[in-house]
């Protein structure tokens, strides 16, 4: 399992599928703030 804390993402993994969730929405905004 991932072990990503960026903000407020840490107190929200309330199921590993809720988790995934959270992670692809965090590298897709990340990768936006990388371009």
């Amino acid at each position: 399992m991932f072990e990503i804390c960026h903000l407020f993402y840490c107190e929200k993994w309330d199921s590993e599928m809720e988790g995934e969730r959270k992670v692809a929405e965090l590298v897709v905004s990340l990768n936006y703030m990388y371009l």
